[in-house]
């Protein structure tokens, strides 16, 4: 987007649904380990409804009128997960890892996006003048 000088919104659509995968994805993992149970990781309402609520934020910032809340809210969320699960016990160390890295991929690229978002803002592209 940078290169050509214009924002393009389908791409930021197709990021901010990315991240918003991710995001579920994710509270998918947490949801799977607690009904596997264990010591590190006991089942309980609070873990459970923590399991729940990263969807609920991805459904949320795909509902926002704008684009760069949505992309703000996502990273957000992804970044406040990515910390909350890796302070928490029951994880394998090779998933702790993985997790940081494309946690930290995934929300750099959603702020890259809203770098983008205001930096290009919303202008006339040049198929606009052919019609």
């Amino acid at each position: 987007m940078l290169n050509s000088g214009f924002l393009l919104p389908d791409i930021v659509t197709a990021q901010l649904a990315y991240g918003a995968t991710i995001l579920s994805f994710l509270g998918g993992v947490r949801w799977g380990l607690l009904v596997k149970g264990g010591d590190k990781l006991p089942p309980s309402w609070a873990q459970y409804t923590w399991a729940v609520t990263p969807s609920l934020l991805a459904w949320a910032a795909l509902l926002m009128p704008e684009a760069s809340v949505g992309c703000g809210l996502c990273a957000a969320s992804l970044a406040l997960t990515a910390y909350l699960d890796l302070c928490q016990a029951g994880y394998p160390s090779w998933f702790r890892g993985l997790r940081f890295v494309l946690s930290s991929g995934a929300v750099i690229s959603l702020l890259a996006t809203l770098y983008c978002i205001y930096k290009l803002g919303v202008k006339k592209q040049a198929s606009d003048y052919l019609t």
